[in-house]
């Protein structure tokens, strides 16, 4: 059904001159317009063309109003990337703003999604390819085969965590015949039940109460973290990393050396490996072992040379650049 909403902006002459040269494949500039005027020129464009649309903002604040504009203006087809979070020191962190940004590229990637808005440092993301990323969604559909093992092992690779009992995103556990799982991309918790090798039966369940809330045919495990190494490539990606670490050590020594610091008699182990180092190391063997570890994303160049820009993921689509006001 034709979308109404725009019917005032696609009847005006300059708009039409504007649409006819961008599907020539020109850049247009467009001037004298504020921010929700901007919002719903960008929402109009993916109305009314077939491809997808990347605004990129001026700040992450201006992304998220874009985003929610965009969202009303197109029926919820539009969304944030939300921008890589800085973190200083070496600690535990949130992961919901990375299943947020694979949520929204999750829908972008399968169609449900015309704009994605997104501050202008988001562009510096890099990501599993497209393809890799598809590679690894998991489809479960009700009557097909399925090995548990093999399952929890995949699940296990693409980022989630074994429990006891499911209370959160990003979240598996083994009851028996029973799989609970709870992938970043979903609305709810599902519960996969098997009997023998066969899915016998997908039910969503509340992660409250436990207990299952609709039946389904098909379920979607999408991975749950945005980086990760597959098993052929993980002693490459470790060797990699560790050459890159013995070369900062090495510097760090003939830095000493060149400034003639002295020694800390009370350093011990420390001054033969300077702080932080063995974190990385043990890093580098959990990337061995297990294709991921706390803060990857750092090292992406390094252990994921194939990795690509957000624009990779969506090489048709629009990109429409904010000033800032």
């Amino acid at each position: 059904m034709k979308n109404q909403r725009f019917d005032a902006l696609t009847a005006h002459p300059p708009w039409q001159q504007a649409l006819a040269a961008i599907s020539r494949g020109k850049h247009v500039a467009l001037y004298d317009a504020t921010e929700s005027q901007r919002a719903y020129m960008v929402a109009a464009l993916a109305a009314s063309n077939g491809k997808q649309v990347i605004y990129v903002c001026s700040s992450e604040q201006a992304a998220m109003r874009a985003a929610e504009d965009c969202a009303h203006l197109l029926d919820g087809r539009a969304g944030l990337v939300p921008a890589q979070e800085l973190q200083f020191i070496r600690a535990a962190r949130s992961r919901d703003t990375q299943w947020r940004r694979l949520t929204v590229l999750d829908r972008a990637m399968e169609g449900r999604m015309r704009v994605l808005c997104m501050a202008a440092d988001t562009l510096l993301l890099r990501l599993m390819p497209r393809k890799a990323y598809e590679g690894a969604v998991i489809t479960v559909r009700t009557g097909q085969e399925h090995d548990m093992d093999t399952l929890t092992a995949r699940l296990t690779v693409m980022g989630y965590e074994r429990v006891d009992m499911v209370e959160g995103r990003g979240q598996y556990a083994v009851r028996g015949d029973l799989l609970d799982v709870f992938p970043p991309c979903a609305d709810d918790a599902v519960r996969i039940e098997f009997f023998d090798t066969q899915v016998d039966a997908i039910r969503s369940f509340d992660t409250l109460t436990q207990r299952s809330t609709q039946t389904m045919e098909t379920v979607r495990l999408t991975p749950a973290v945005e980086y990760f190494v597959k098993e052929d490539d993980r002693v490459r990606a470790a060797d990699a990393m560790r050459q890159a670490i013995e070369r900062s050590a090495s510097a760090r020594s003939r830095m000493l050396d060149q400034y003639a610091l002295p020694p800390n008699e009370d350093a011990g182990d420390a001054a033969v490996h300077p702080y932080g180092l063995d974190q990385l190391m043990l890093d580098a063997q959990r990337l061995e072992e297990e294709g991921y570890f706390t803060g990857i994303q750092e090292w992406t160049h390094l252990v994921m040379p194939e990795s690509v820009g957000l624009w990779d993921l969506f090489p048709d689509a629009l990109i429409v650049i904010d000033t800032p006001g």
